[in-house]
């Protein structure tokens, strides 16, 4: 390796000063400098440092993002092997939750490198210790320089974390190398990745390894891995189904290392195929088959035949055709012939709620989340094996508005009564809220008949006063309208007293007189109808036919009483019941202070 280094100025030997920094130049020179190997003395102790050299290259523009596809790797200087590098949708781009390499093309295959960054974007949890560290793997000696550069296996993969948001770009330091010396240096700079789209790749298996009765596979997931299940399957018709999982109980080792651990304690041997099936807490999920085979030795008793019939289900509640309004709760009934491990209800074909993995199984459906009308109601079981039945769907009826009021009025008015009325666009029952404010006060009886023309009667009302009401009609499924307030005014009490009347002789009338007729004045305390001649009681002493003839409307008449023969007394007077007021009362006998005239007959 050619090169100078640039150190600070000490003789050999001599003892440095505290400093704050140490700072070291190198400069190239014929050939590329990799590494600084430097020896330094503290306190008697020789500390060897051996120090990578970065670059200012420009960075390479010609690499490839690999997110799972397979390609032709160089291993050795002369060799290439398919090989998968990273995990995802293989299309090229980075994306949320998928694991990416930066691959060099160089002639027929492609070469791995170093890869190192800080950015957020890069997992660095427990899944992905080696993410975003500086990890060179330059040699396996430092003599010989053997097996430096892009070997496979020396590659770290990143995982970009599933919260990374579309279009945020990570920046890389990346460095290629070649397998030969002395220039084992092939490309080395700043790289920048955009970030595409979302996570929707699910947990993908890198690793699986086969520890006697424990089966062990790595899963690289940008979010967290919610189940995992790994399927062994042998010739003819042999699956083995082994739950895996990652919560350090026998046989995993440990919690959250993304190892996912199962037992293999019932498998037969032989030799088999693997595939995983894993699913994300963003619902991303697939099955994977895991290349190569794998050797059981156990030697247990073969597992049980696939379980391959579905569940039996069908809905419990609501019924068909009914109709809902608010939250109800929709129920099924499920079966199977070993278990039924959870029904999930769905509406019109989507999710409702949250799956129900207890019997009796139900879900709390808030029905105004729903529009009005129509809807159909389904349920599926499913069992541990995978096997899912759908039940026989039922219709039913949202009705979350409440009736349209219209026409709202009040008629059959008397002094203490009054009728209100009204129609809905649908069947509700009736009840009328009323007082003399808009606070009302009263309420009429619930007329629970469910009825589209209403009819509300208020009695004990006060006469002749506004009264205030408004109506409400609650539909059969509990949606309830409110009209708002209305007013009417209630008649005038009735009149049930009768007229009085009195009879006295007119004002001008002389008494005693010689004159025919004698009149007299009639005086009723209200107007009357039906009083005429005929109703007037003549007497008194005076001989002849006496005849009243009586003149006059409303309340005062006169009355002329002729046909006196002889001298004497004419006295007149009127029954009870001789004429009526406005409301049909009917008069009293009247009263008089001077009903009683003198006739002297004219000498001849």
């Amino acid at each position: 390796m050619q090169g100078s280094l640039g150190v600070p100025s000490l003789e050999s030997g001599q003892a440095a000063e505290a400093v704050d920094d140490l700072v070291l130049s190198a400069t190239q020179g014929s050939s590329r400098m990799e590494m600084v190997k430097l020896h330094v003395t503290i306190g008697g102790v020789a500390i060897p440092l051996d120090l990578p050299v970065f670059p200012t290259d420009p960075a390479p523009t010609d690499l490839v993002i690999n997110d799972g596809a397979t390609v032709s790797m160089w291993e050795h200087a002369t060799s290439t092997a398919p090989k998968a590098m990273g995990a995802g949708n293989r299309d090229g781009k980075a994306d949320p939750g998928e694991t990416i390499s930066l691959l060099l093309p160089d002639g027929a295959g492609y070469r791995a490198g170093e890869m190192f960054t800080f950015d957020s974007c890069v997992d660095r949890s427990t899944s992905n210790p080696s993410g975003g560290y500086l990890s060179w793997r330059l040699s396996d000696y430092w003599g010989d320089y053997d097996n430096v550069g892009a070997s496979v296996k020396y590659s770290l993969p990143i995982l970009i974390s599933t919260s990374c948001p579309e279009g945020h770009a990570i920046t890389f330091f990346v460095r290629y190398q070649l397998p030969n010396r002395p220039e084992h240096i092939l490309k080395e700079g700043v790289v920048t990745v955009p970030v595409t789209g979302s996570d929707s790749t699910p947990p993908q298996p890198v690793v699986a390894r086969v520890n006697g009765e424990v089966l062990q596979v790595d899963l690289r997931e940008g979010s967290a891995v919610e189940t995992a299940t790994a399927f062994f399957h042998k010739e003819p018709d042999i699956t083995l189904t082994v739950p895996l999982a990652d919560d350090g109980v026998y046989p995993d080792l440990a919690a959250g290392d993304s190892v996912f651990s199962g037992s293999l304690r019932n498998a037969s041997a032989g030799t088999y195929t693997l595939d995983v099936s894993a699913q994300d807490s963003l619902g991303n999920s697939g099955t994977i088959r895991v290349s190569g085979t794998f050797q059981l030795e156990s030697g247990a008793p073969p597992p049980p035949p696939p379980d391959t019939t579905s569940p039996t289900v069908s809905l419990t509640s609501p019924s068909a055709g009914a109709t809902f309004a608010g939250t109800v709760t929709v129920a099924a009934s499920a079966t199977d012939n070993v278990g039924v491990v959870g029904v999930q209800f769905r509406l019109d074909g989507a999710i409702l709620g949250v799956e129900d993995t207890v019997a009796p199984y139900s879900v709390s459906w808030n029905t105004t989340t729903a529009s009005n009308g129509l809807h159909s109601v389904t349920a599926v079981a499913r069992d541990a094996a995978g096997n899912t039945a759908t039940s026989a769907a039922v219709s039913v009826t949202v009705d979350n508005a409440p009736p349209v009021l219209s026409g709202v009025s009040a008629g059959g008015l008397t002094a203490s009564a009054a009728t209100i009325s009204w129609t809905t666009d649908e069947a509700s029952d009736s009840q009328v809220e009323y007082g003399l404010t808009s606070a009302y006060g009263q309420v009429t009886a619930l007329a629970s008949a469910l009825v589209s023309s209403h009819s509300v009667g208020l009695s004990g009302l006060s006469a002749n006063t506004v009264h205030h009401y408004r109506v409400k009609s609650r539909d059969a499924v509990g949606n309830l309208a409110v009209s708002g307030d209305f007013t009417f005014t209630t008649a005038a009490p009735a009149d049930t007293t009768p007229p009085t009347v009195t009879i006295n002789q007119a004002r001008a009338q002389a008494d005693p007189t010689r004159t025919s007729p004698i009149n007299f004045t009639v005086v009723f305390s209200e107007p009357v109808s039906g009083f005429g001649t005929g109703d007037v009681t003549v007497t008194g002493t005076a001989p002849g036919t006496k005849t009243a003839t009586v003149t006059g409307s409303g309340t005062t008449y006169n009355v002329a009483v002729s046909g006196m023969t002889g001298s004497g007394t004419v006295i007149a007077t009127i029954a009870a019941g001789r004429a009526t007021d406005a409301a049909g009362n009917a008069n009293t006998a009247s009263s008089s202070t001077d009903n009683t005239v003198t006739y002297q007959k004219r000498k001849k």
